[in-house]
């Protein structure tokens, strides 16, 4: 049974404007603020119209909702919580969204199962857990696989002690932009060539 809703945010800009998102009751989240997206989205700019984007550890899928109200073509959301699972689908779905794309799974088998498919997508957000090597695994991860194309943009956000890959650790991805606010950062990654 669906939980009860906890937090409650809202979409900045696009279609869905204003539209609500709810996070669901008893599950420890750390939703992105309003002005950390703002100025996520301001500075992805046109990138999001017509990409296909993955919304990795989503949550709430408060990044890929807001990509989708900005013009993105689709959006997976995977979470390995099955109360935020059903939350991302509940939220989609009163936006009337389909809510198919919504993925029960753990972000690193997701990954593995999406090369395998022959996925691919052209903007990825990550989100993991704070101060858990997440991020780095992830992103060593995504480069070690090929769910990537020659343009894809992956961006990370995470606490400031959280431990980034150095050079050599990553095959293809490599960070070319970084964005502080208070103790948050993002940071972008694209293929080396390609900035």
């Amino acid at each position: 049974m669906f939980a009860p809703y906890g937090e409650i945010m809202r979409i900045i800009a696009g279609k869905f404007r204003s539209r609500l998102i709810h996070s669901p009751k008893g599950v420890e989240l750390r939703p992105t603020s309003d002005s950390v997206k703002e100025s996520l989205f301001g500075i992805l700019g046109s990138s999001v119209i017509d990409a296909q984007v993955l919304d990795l550890y989503s949550g709430t899928g408060n990044l890929g909702m807001e990509a989708l109200s900005r013009g993105a073509k689709s959006c997976v959301f995977v979470d390995n919580n099955p109360r935020c699972v059903a939350a991302i689908r509940k939220n989609l779905e009163s936006l009337g969204i389909c809510p198919e794309q919504v993925v029960l799974k753990d972000a690193f088998k997701y990954i593995k199962e999406a090369n395998e498919a022959g996925r691919r997508f052209d903007l990825i957000f990550l989100d993991p857990p704070y101060y858990k090597d997440m991020v780095k695994k992830s992103l060593i991860l995504l480069s070690d696989y090929n769910i990537i194309t020659k343009l894809t943009m992956a961006v990370a956000e995470h606490h400031r002690k959280d431990e980034l890959p150095q050079n050599g650790e990553i095959k293809s991805l490599q960070l070319f932009r970084q964005e502080q606010y208070g103790g948050t950062f993002l940071s972008f990654y694209r293929q080396a060539r390609h900035f």
